[in-house]
């Protein structure tokens, strides 16, 4: 008895040992980031200046239901947008004439507003860029898609369509032409 119990003691450590050898050798990746940030950088032409730049963001995702209105925001159809898209995806430029019909009849009250934040910091939904970057704190899996626009005295709005809160380190460069 005592012969036997040695035995499937030997052979249950060397499973054991089998096994471990098996899952060490597996790649498995639980999360990229968990919590990361979008930058959005701005920048002008040579000799350019811009004043007084403001960005807002819009959440796209309706209070009282699954419908997302992006398709409003897009007029070619070659611009295509999926919520869940590789993070090597850039933001989607939209026209200016289809964000500002879209925004003109936008109601803030029908769309989700939570307040985004995460252990890098929390998300503001209008201000200035700060040294000409906007930073957007991000969880991995958020994938809401937003309207960004940005404006300024004298350049030419620019609107973005993206999951500004979602992610893993992000950036995006924009060049803000003179109007």
């Amino acid at each position: 008895m005592k012969k036997r119990s040695t035995y499937n003691l030997i052979f249950i450590s060397f499973l054991l040992t089998v096994l471990g050898c098996l899952i060490s050798t597996i790649s498995v990746r639980g999360q990229a980031c968990g919590a990361s940030t979008y930058a959005v950088s701005a920048y002008t032409r040579l000799g350019t200046q811009a004043h007084n730049v403001h960005y807002n963001i819009y959440p796209l995702r309706k209070k009282s239901s699954s419908n997302i209105p992006y398709h409003n925001l897009l007029e070619m159809p070659s611009q295509t947008y999926t919520a869940h898209r590789p993070a090597n995806v850039p933001a989607v430029y939209v026209e200016n004439s289809s964000a500002e019909s879209f925004l003109a009849t936008y109601k803030e009250d029908d769309f989700d507003h939570m307040l985004h934040e995460n252990g890098l910091g929390k998300n503001q939904f209008s201000g200035s860029p700060r040294d000409g970057t906007i930073t957007f704190f991000t969880m991995e899996t958020d994938t809401t898609p937003y309207l960004l626009s940005i404006t300024g005295d004298d350049v030419q709005p620019i609107y973005l369509l993206d999951n500004f809160f979602g992610g893993c380190r992000r950036q995006i460069d924009l060049i803000l032409y003179s109007r």
